[in-house]
C-alpha cells in the first residue's frame, strides 16, 4: 500500500514526470549557475581591493560585498513565498535570478567608479535566491530523496571547483590583465544558466495546482518590513566606520528605521500567521529554526577568514592577487571529492546532524589555530596549509545546508522553510562581513584579524549547539 501511494505521488508530480532530457537541462543550468556564482563569490574579496586601487573607493569598497545582502535577504523568503504558492513559477523565478546575474557582470565590466560597482552588486542579491531556494527545490522536485542528495552533493563539489578555479585562474587573470577581466570570465556562465531553462521543464499552473501550499493575499507589508529591517541592520554595521559613522545623525536615523521595521515585521508575522512572508508554520518547526540559526552562525564565522584573509595577504604580506587566489583555493580542495559522498550519506540517513556537528567542531579548531599561524608563521605557504584543513569543514558545511533541508523538512514546508534557512546564510555573511569590517577598522588588519578569528570561533561553537537540535523526520 505504501509503495502504491508513493507511486501515485510520483506520477502526479509534473516535475518528476517531465522527460529526463528536459530535467537534465534544468539540472545543468543550476550547475552552471553555481559555477558562475561561486566563482564570483570566491574572487570578490580579491577583485574589490584591486578595483579600488584603480578606480578609487578604498575607504568603502567592502560595501560592495554587503550591499546586495538586503535585497538577497528579502528575495530569499519572497522567492520561497512565491514558489510555494505558485510552483509553476519556479523555473521563471530561477531565470529572473540568472538575468540579474547577467546585469551585474555587464555593469561591473564597464563600471567607471566604485559607486557603479556597488550599484551592480545590488542586482547580485537576486542570484542566491534563484540557486539556493528555487534551484535546490527544483532538484528535489525532479528526483527522489537519495538521488537528489547525490545531485545536491554535486552542487557542493561544483562550488568547491569554482572556489579553486576562481581564485587561482581568475586571480592570475586579474593580476596580468586587470580586474575587469573577471566579469568577462563569469558572464558566459550566467548567460548559459539563463538560456538553458528555456528548453527545460515547463509546468503549467493547472498541472502544479495540487502542489501549492499556503494562500491569502500577497504579504507586501511584511516583504517591505523584512527588506528594510534586516537590510538596514547590515547597512548600519557596514557603513558605521566609513560613510555613516556610528552615533552620527545619519547612522542614528538608519538604526531607528531599522528597529521600527523589525518591530513591524514581527507584528505582521503575528497578525498574518501562515499568510506572512515568513509563515509561522516555518518558525514553529524545530528543524527550520535549527538550520537557520546554524546557517547564520556558520556563515558569520566563515567571513572572518574568507573575506579578510586576501586583504591580509595583499596589504600586510605584500602578496599578489595570485598569492591570494592560491590560499583561498586551498579552502575548497577537499570538497571536490567529498560533496557527492556526503550528500548521499545525508540523503540515505535522513539527517545532516552528524556532518554539520563535525563541521562546527573543525571550524572552531581551525579558527583558533589560524591565530597562531598569523602570529608566528605569517607566510603564504603556511596559510595554504591551514586552508587545506579548513576545506574539510567547508565541504561538510556546504552539503549539510544544501541536502539537509531537502530531506529534513516536510513537503509542505520544504520550499518556504528552506528559503528561511538560506536567508540565514546571506544574513550571516552580510552581518559577519559588516562586523569584521568594524573590527578591522578599529584594530587594523594585523591587529584585527586575531580578534575576528576569536569571534569566528565563538560562532563556530554556536553552530555546533544548533546542529545538535536537528531531528529526523518521523518517516526518515
Amino acid at each position: 500500500m505504501e509503495n502504491e501511494l508513493t507511486s501515485k505521488s510520483t506520477l502526479t508530480n509534473p516535475f518528476t514526470e517531465a522527460p529526463d532530457g528536459k530535467k537534465r537541462l534544468i539540472l545543468f543550468a543550476i550547475f552552471v549557475a553555481i559555477l558562475g556564482s561561486m566563482m564570483q563569490s570566491s574572487t570578490l574579496s580579491t577583485m574589490l581591493p584591486m578595483a579600488a586601487g584603480e578606480i578609487g573607493g578604498k575607504d568603502y569598497y567592502s560595501l560592495a560585498s554587503t550591499i546586495g545582502a538586503p535585497l538577497s535577504i528579502a528575495a530569499m523568503p519572497l522567492w520561497g513565498y512565491i514558489a510555494a504558492r505558485s510552483p509553476h513559477l519556479k523555473v521563471p523565478l530561477f531565470m529572473v535570478s540568472m538575468a540579474a546575474g547577467v546585469v551585474t557582470m555587464v555593469l561591473r565590466l564597464f563600471a567607471p567608479s566604485m559607486a557603479m560597482v556597488i550599484v551592480a552588486m545590488v542586482f547580485w542579491g537576486f542570484v542566491s535566491p534563484g540557486i539556493f531556494v528555487v534551484g535546490y527545490a527544483l532538484i528535489r522536485d525532479m528526483y527522489d530523496a537519495q538521488k537528489a542528495g547525490v545531485y545536491l552533493g554535486v552542487c557542493s563539489t561544483l562550488m568547491m571547483i569554482a572556489m579553486i578555479a576562481g581564485p587561482v585562474g581568475a586571480g592570475a587573470l586579474m593580476t596580468y590583465v586587470g580586474w575587469r577581466s573577471l566579469n568577462i570570465l563569469i558572464l558566459p556562465f550566467m548567460v548559459l544558466a539563463l538560456v538553458l531553462p528555456i528548453f527545460g521543464v515547463k509546468v503549467t499552473k493547472e498541472q502544479a495546482a495540487h502542489l501549492a501550499y499556503g494562500g491569502g493575499a500577497f504579504d507586501i507589508l511584511g516583504t517591505v518590513a523584512l527588506t528594510i529591517g534586516l537590510g538596514g541592520l547590515i547597512l548600519y554595521l557596514s557603513m558605521g566606520t566609513s560613510l555613516l559613522p556610528f552615533l552620527s545623525l545619519g547612522s542614528n536615523v538608519l538604526l531607528a528605521v531599522t528597529i521600527a521595521a523589525l518591530a513591524l515585521m514581527v507584528g505582521v508575522i503575528i497578525k498574518k500567521k501562515e499568510s506572512a512572508i515568513i509563515p509561522t508554520q516555518a518558525l514553529r518547526n524545530r528543524n527550520v529554526l535549527a538550520f537557520t540559526a546554524a546557517n547564520f552562525c556558520a556563515n558569520f564565522s566563515n567571513m572572518a577568514a574568507f573575506f579578510f584573509l586576501p586583504s591580509f595577504i595583499i596589504y600586510v604580506l605584500g602578496g599578489t592577487g595570485t598569492d591570494s587566489g592560491l590560499v583561498m583555493a586551498c579552502f575548497s580542495v577537499v570538497g571536490v571529492f567529498l560533496g557527492p559522498i556526503v550528500g548521499k550519506a545525508i540523503g540515505k540517513s535522513g539527517s545532516a546532524k552528524l556532518m554539520l556537528s563535525a563541521s562546527a567542531v573543525l571550524r572552531v579548531v581551525v579558527s583558533l589555530s589560524l591565530i597562531l599561524v598569523l602570529t608566528n608563521f605569517p607566510t603564504v605557504p603556511a596559510l595554504m596549509g591551514m586552508m587545506l584543513v579548513a576545506g574539510l569543514y567547508n565541504s561538510l558545511h556546504g552539503v549539510s545546508f544544501s541536502a539537509g533541508p531537502q530531506v529534513q523538512l516536510p513537503g509542505e514546508l520544504r520550499v518556504q522553510g528552506n528559503s528561511v534557512i538560506q536567508c540565514g546564510q546571506n544574513f550571516g555573511s552580510g552581518v559577519g562581513t559588516a562586523v569584521y569590517t568594524v573590527i578591522i577598522g578599529m584594530f587594523g588588519i594585523t591587529g584585527g584579524m586575531p580578534v575576528a578569528l576569536i569571534v569566528a570561533a565563538v560562532f563556530g561553537g554556536l553552530t555546533l549547539l544548533f546542529a545538535m537540535m536537528l531531528k529526523k523526520l518521523p518517516q526518515a
